[in-house]
């Protein structure tokens, strides 16, 4: 009998294929629900990881921004730095001294590395802007510190090279005792010092103590062309001394001397551009020396080794002009003498066309006729003086007007100190050959140089004055807070973390949430449904941050292109008044010509003097416009609204953050205690502490930033008094100057007419002597022509007497 298989039971059977479809459900949703609680915990950790970030990026802050002053915070010092050394590189003399005088004086750099650059740097920019008092005192500073001072050698050189400028003759002997005589090694700096004290004895006249200091320097050094070229100079003052006090012989030996060291430096090695120098000094001094001595030929030779590329070849070529001269005087041979007054012509032609604005060129316009006439080319030396008449005739007559203008003296004054002060009230433009006269008396020179500096220093009070406006209308426009620029980008990064934690904690509500519409029953889903739509504030701040950072940024970047647009319009503005200067003297020409009459002139000028007057307003509108773009002005106000819109939005963020946590906390009594939630609520308690710590952290801000807001209202109110001192110190020394340099300039011009009345006078004498010349040389000839006339008459009258004597 075959087994059986019993049948199943009717109710298993009903039952088995819906119990199959139960099981592949389950089977599916488990991994379902594994990985929403992987993806939940993934979120939680990246959360976690931020939340860390954040703590440490605040911790950071916290470090930077101490009980005092933020600029002690190491970040902000290095950017500062960097910025300094920047402005440094690119010739920011001016603002460079500024941020280096900052870190010095607020001991940022306290026991960096860097300390001793910034001192360098900072006392080096004030001498390169031209204010060397104060470079003096940092330079002596850094000298005091003693020879560990990284820079000790060169701020030396510097503090001797100040003292010589300003005559400080005691300091400089001081630290001529101190450094100089323990200084007698051999490394460069030793050498660069003892050489720098050489030449400022030598420029005191105190020849034996510079003569000791360069015949001590060893060969091979880099210094030592130098200094051997110095001791030839000595030995030759010190020849010249002795022939003034009539010690012929021992003048001949000291100019043989020198004339041994000049040429010893000549056989030295040149591998620098400053032994270049040192061998046509040397040429130069052996010529002089060959000249003194009357050994013109030598002198010639010596001369012409200096080439069109030197620095001296000026005044080599003008002595070599000389020397060709007094060469033909000499020589006894025609035809020699001829080639030495034509090889002065050439270099005359030479120097003319290389340096026409060289003070020495109306003198060589008449040398030129002169010796046209030694060398009897009369017709070629009318010519000559004739264009120099018609020059000295053009310069003459237009200062002569000038003088007796009756203008204030100032106004043509300004024009030899290139200044543009008055200038658009001339009705004439001094010709720049009257200029060169004019500065070349030593007063004149003088009172340009003072009158420069002064208006220099009047528009340094200017820019102190425009920034001291600037300063206080920020400090009376504003509150304390977000004024400064160093507070504001703390504040602003401060602000930045607490917008980061807002938006922190609602990613742990998002969080809280998808955990609750997992784990909670559908009865309680109603609630989660509800936070869900209650907004999302926090999103909403996000966007305005995003947004203000970009208006920001926007407006940052049309500053910029406003202010290139500026920069050419200000190039082109004073492009044009370059042009209207031009305009004016071509006018005088035409005047001269003939080509305008001086009703037409005036005319003319009167437009050009309307034309500079707009240029000058449009440059000051520039300037002005230029000021308003600057970071600080632009975008302060700005930033102050979006920062208070910002803290209004954060408010509200966080107001409907803790509406909703408050209800979360309401639906956790369902869900009951997860590691989930353990770690939620971790994450939003250090978000919390740090929301704690922020408004702590912003207080101390305030209260720093008002500190230092007072501190700085009361030093402007003292630069204001001080700036205020200076101005009216200013207008009087200004009007004392103008008293004086007026009538300096105006002596000044008269002598200018003179000195062209004298050279015209010159000129047309030098006419006058070829038609004497041409004169005594007819009569001579005619003289000659009657002598021989006579003679011959005689010798026919004896070769006839016996025919003549039978005709009787």
């Amino acid at each position: 009998m075959e087994a059986r298989i019993p049948d199943a039971p009717p109710l298993r059977r009903h039952f088995a294929v819906p119990l199959l479809a139960v099981l592949a459900v389950l089977l599916a949703a488990a991994p379902a629900d594994a990985q929403r609680r992987s993806a939940l915990e993934n979120d939680l950790s990246l959360v976690e990881s931020e939340v860390a970030g954040l703590e440490q990026r605040f911790n950071g802050l916290q470090g930077e921004i101490s009980a005092g002053s933020l600029s002690r915070s190491p970040r902000i010092s290095s950017e500062r730095y960097d910025e300094a050394l920047y402005a440094f590189v690119v010739e920011d003399y001016e603002r460079c001294a500024l941020l280096f005088f900052s870190l010095i004086e607020n001991e940022d750099l306290k026991g960096d590395q860097r300390l001793p650059r910034a001192e360098w740097n900072l006392a080096q920019c004030l001498f390169l802007d031209g204010n060397f008092i104060p470079a003096q005192a940092r330079f002596k500073n850094i000298v005091d510190q003693g020879a560990t001072h990284p820079f000790h050698g060169d701020s030396l050189l510097k503090l001797i090279e100040i003292y010589g400028r300003t005559g400080n003759v005691s300091l400089f002997n001081q630290y001529y005792n101190t450094f100089v005589r323990s200084s007698q090694d051999g490394s460069p700096t030793s050498l660069r010092i003892r050489y720098e004290m050489g030449k400022t004895l030598f420029f005191q006249e105190k020849l034996p103590e510079s003569q000791a200091i360069f015949a001590a320097f060893p060969r091979g050094s880099t210094y030592t062309p130098q200094a051997h070229y110095f001791s030839g100079a000595i030995l030759v003052q010190e020849g010249r001394n002795a022939l003034e006090k009539g010690d012929e012989d021992l003048a001949t030996q000291k100019y043989r001397q020198a004339l041994v060291k000049f040429q010893e430096t000549l056989g030295f090695p040149r591998s620098t551009e400053d032994h270049e120098r040192v061998k046509d000094l040397c040429n130069l001094a052996i010529a002089r020396l060959h000249y003194e001595r009357g050994e013109v030929p030598d002198a010639i030779m010596a001369y012409a080794k200096i080439g069109a590329g030197s620095l001296y070849y000026a005044d080599a070529l003008y002595e070599r002009i000389w020397a060709n001269i007094e060469s033909a005087a000499q020589e006894e041979v025609e035809l020699r003498r001829e080639q030495r007054y034509g090889s002065a012509l050439d270099a005359i032609e030479i120097f003319n066309l290389s340096f026409p604005n060289d003070v020495r060129e109306p003198a060589l316009r008449l040398l030129g006729g002169h010796v046209r006439v030694k060398m009897a080319s009369y017709d070629d030396a009318i010519a000559e003086y004739g264009d120099a008449s018609r020059h000295f005739e053009d310069v003459k007559v237009l200062v002569g007007q000038i003088v007796t203008s009756g203008a204030d003296p100032m106004v043509y004054f300004n024009q030899l100190v290139d200044d543009e002060r008055f200038v658009a009230e001339a009705d004439l433009t001094v010709p720049s050959a009257a200029v060169r006269k004019a500065k070349e008396d030593e007063r004149v020179g003088e009172a340009v140089r003072i009158s420069g500096d002064l208006y220099r220093q009047q528009d340094d009070i200017d820019d102190a004055d425009d920034l001291l406006d600037l300063l206080e209308r920020a400090l009376s426009e504003s509150a304390s807070r977000d004024l400064l620029q160093v507070y504001r980008l703390h504040r602003q990064q401060v602000s930045s973390t607490d917008a980061a934690g807002v938006l922190l904690r609602q990613r742990l509500v998002d969080i809280e949430l998808r955990y609750f519409e997992e784990n909670l029953p559908s009865s309680a889903q109603s609630g989660v449904d509800a936070i869900r739509a209650s907004g999302n504030a926090a999103t909403v701040l996000a966007d305005a941050q995003r947004r203000a950072q970009e208006r920001v940024e926007t407006l940052d970047m049309q500053a910029q292109a406003v202010a290139t647009r500026l920069y050419h319009v200000e190039l082109a503005s004073r492009d044009i008044l370059d042009r209207l200067l031009a305009v004016e003297e071509y006018m005088v020409g035409a005047r001269n010509r003939g080509e305008r009459t001086r009703d037409q002139e005036l005319e003319l000028r009167g437009e050009i003097n309307e034309e500079r007057r707009d240029l000058q307003a449009a440059l000051q509108d520039l300037h002005e416009l230029r000021k308003r773009l600057s970071p600080r002005v632009l975008t302060g106000r700005l930033l102050i609204r979006a920062n208070e819109d910002l803290r209004a939005r954060q408010g509200d963020a966080v107001a409907e953050l803790d509406s909703k946590e408050a209800q979360l906390r309401d639906l956790r009594r369902s869900a009951g205690s997860s590691a989930v939630l353990s770690k939620v609520d971790d994450l939003r308690a250090r978000l919390l502490r740090l929301d704690t710590s922020s408004g702590a952290l912003k207080s101390r801000l305030d209260e720093a930033e008002a500190t230092e807001v007072a501190a700085i209202k009361l030093e402007v109110s003292r630069q204001r008094t001080e700036v205020t001192g200076l101005a009216v110190e200013g207008d009087e020394i200004g009007d004392e100057n103008t008293r004086v340099s007026g009538r300096i300039g105006k002596n000044a011009f008269v002598n200018v007419v003179d000195f062209y009345e004298d050279m015209l006078t010159r000129a047309d004498m030098g006419v006058a002597d070829v038609y004497w010349y041409r004169k005594e040389s007819l009569s001579q000839e005619k003289r000659s022509l009657a002598r021989e006339s006579n003679i011959r008459l005689r010798i026919l009258q004896d070769a006839f007497s016996d025919v003549l004597e039978e005709e009787e």
